[in-house]
């Protein structure tokens, strides 16, 4: 005989699950569970005290916004409300009395605040909160400082960890007038996005306190601020082997022998004085944005650029970078018996957005005796007449990002097809204009599956 119990399945579950449960959902959502009855206003602290190690403290001003209104429709008033709102909800929610236990851990602690006149003391004491605990990972993406103010800097704690693993600072943030003693013995992964500083010496001693350190993100903006430093010159590390940079610097030199991974993007002509990572690069992306048409040609390190990743086996070249590249060589920088030689290349993507620029592709395949996958975006801009010439290359698999079915693009992949001995698998990511209109997307195929007929290949078209 079964015998039925009435009542809701997760209910009977003991308090310990319910607790892990409640580690796997976001911070506020969590902690919201503590309104539902006396049992679940207990869950959440035991949730902390039993899984702090693993559950994510993650606070965001952004949800206590109405998605649909937004921040800029807000009135003072209201805007003064909800910033009201999620300062009380995070310090009740490191108030609670399970906290109190200072063998409990945290594993990450996000902060992300738009408010821009807030309370940097009380800031300061959940940040400190999270550090007396252990915390490994810590993201803040708090404005500490407005134009022209006194700067209310973080604490200093933060430089001196020995818990933390990654450390993300950001944006509009102040670290002080003075720049703070640096010691992060364990410190694997540091971003910096448009942090305050004003004391040139603070980058160098972010470098020299952190002998773990193996991915930089490095987002410095050239700020109006009458206090602001003059921009460092020197990115230093002997162990760094990812580095991502959006900078307006003029002068620069990379002192990072171990680097494996480049992302680089320029906003101004930044002359590169030295590098040492030549031997030891493996991928690249280049963004050489902000110039304008006349600058190309007159470029003052290209040359210099591209020959410290020539060795690369993975590029990837945005339009801008594209541009760059054929007003250069345009302008006699370049012969073609001059253009560099990519000889362990195996994978490139390249986009470019003019008929000009695919004329950097030809030679690009040219001198690229080893490429064996080509990502390409854009394609639609090609000359129709002309093309991209893709004889004697070794491409294996040719994947196009926002393709249209034009004239040009089946000219170029016809090209393709007749031209190359290897070419064995075609990717074709369709244009969201494309896909949605399910008559357009049915003639597309049937042009591509004419063209494999026509050319007489046995090459795979995927539809990625």
């Amino acid at each position: 005989m079964v015998k039925h119990v009435s009542g809701d399945a997760i209910s009977s579950l003991p308090d310990e699950t319910l607790a892990q449960i409640l580690s796997k959902l976001a911070t506020k959502q969590a902690a919201s569970t503590s309104i539902l009855s006396k049992r679940w206003r207990n869950l959440f602290p035991l949730m902390n005290h039993l899984f702090a190690s693993q559950h994510h403290l993650d606070f965001d001003h952004s949800e206590f916004l109405n998605p649909k209104q937004g921040e800029k429709k807000l009135g003072r008033r209201r805007k003064k409300e909800i910033e009201e709102s999620f300062r009380a909800f995070v310090d009740k929610t490191l108030c609670l009395p399970s906290r109190n236990n200072n063998n409990n851990k945290i594993k990450k602690f996000s902060l992300k605040c738009r408010d821009k006149y807030h309370d940097m003391a009380q800031t300061n004491r959940w940040i400190k909160y999270a550090l007396e605990r252990d915390v490994s990972e810590l993201d803040l993406r708090i404005k500490t400082d407005s134009i022209g103010a006194s700067s209310r800097p973080l604490p200093s704690e933060i430089f001196t960890s020995k818990t933390l693993v990654k450390l993300t600072l950001g944006t509009y943030i102040s670290v002080g007038d003075i720049s703070p003693k640096v010691l992060l013995p364990v410190l694997k992964y540091l971003s910096l996005d448009t942090v305050y500083v004003f004391d040139g010496e603070f980058y160098y001693d972010m470098m020299q306190g952190c002998p773990a350190l193996e991915e930089l993100v490095f987002n410095y903006v050239d700020i109006n601020h009458y206090n602001a430093p003059e921009e460092p010159n020197c990115i230093s590390h002997k162990t760094l082997k990812r580095l991502t940079m959006r900078t307006n610097l003029r002068l620069m030199i990379l002192d990072t022998p171990s680097l494996v991974y480049l992302d680089y993007s320029e906003n101004t002509r930044c002359i590169f004085h030295s590098a040492t990572f030549i031997e030891s690069l493996v991928e690249a992306r280049l963004d050489l944005a902000g110039l304008t048409r006349q600058d190309h040609s007159d470029h003052p390190n290209l040359s210099k650029v591209i020959g410290w990743i020539i060795n690369a086996r993975t590029l990837y070249f945005s339009s801008n970078t594209v541009e760059v590249i054929y007003s250069y060589w345009k302008g006699c920088r370049f012969y073609d018996s001059e253009f560099p030689r990519f000889g362990n290349l195996l994978k490139l993507s390249f986009e470019s957005k003019t008929k000009q620029g695919w004329e950097v592709l030809t030679i690009m395949l040219k001198n690229s005796p080893k490429l064996e996958t080509l990502v390409l975006k854009g394609l639609h801009f090609i000359n129709s007449t002309h093309g991209v010439c893709v004889k004697e290359n070794t491409v294996k698999v040719l994947e196009i990002n926002d393709y249209r079915g034009s004239l040009e693009e089946l000219g170029q992949l016809e090209r393709f097809l007749r031209q190359t001995d290897f070419l064995q698998v075609i990717k074709l990511q369709i244009d969201a204009q494309i896909k949605d209109d399910d008559k357009k997307l049915q003639l597309t195929k049937d042009d591509l599956l004419d063209l494999l007929l026509k050319c007489e290949s046995s090459c795979q078209i995927q539809f990625v």
